[in-house]
């Protein structure tokens, strides 16, 4: 059975607070995709006692850096998402187990990058808008009909 884990950026902006972003926002994947785990930075304090303990694959595992992430599961193999990857979502293949690392909207962290990376297609300069959930949901609805082939 395939490892998929996320990795993220708080929204420490716009959203109120990491509870109504992961409410709001991370849920859904997490969930409907059966997700093995999900860590997100910069470390807010989020208080993990508003969610069932019947869900463990639920618990928010808060980091300092992203990179705290990928130093945690060395048996996944990290993808950046990214819009600034040269690799188009479209031909690109998942591997079984792995961790794909999400930004801040428009902001690139490719720079330096050595490992992995996709960048999800959209018209014109729109990838750059997509919010980082709206990214992973695409990557996630890609691998999942990319399985079925």
């Amino acid at each position: 059975m395939a490892i998929v884990k996320l990795a993220g950026c708080w929204d420490t902006i716009w959203l109120p607070s990491p509870a109504v972003e992961y409410d709001s926002r991370w849920r859904f994947l997490v969930i409907g995709y059966k997700l093995a785990g999900i860590y997100m930075s910069p470390v807010t304090g989020l208080d993990q006692s508003f969610r069932t303990p019947a869900n463990p694959s639920e618990l928010v595992i808060e980091v300092a850096d992203i990179a705290e992430a990928i130093a945690a599961n060395p048996t996944l193999v990290p993808v950046l998402v990214d819009e600034s990857s040269p690799n188009p979502l479209r031909t690109f293949e998942h591997p079984t187990n792995v961790l794909y690392l999400f930004g801040r909207t428009g902001l690139s962290f490719l720079d330096g990058w050595q490992g992995l990376s996709v960048a999800v297609e959209a018209p014109g300069q729109l990838s750059a808008w997509l919010q980082p959930d709206q990214a992973a949901a695409i990557v996630l609805y890609d691998r999942m009909v990319k399985s079925w082939l």
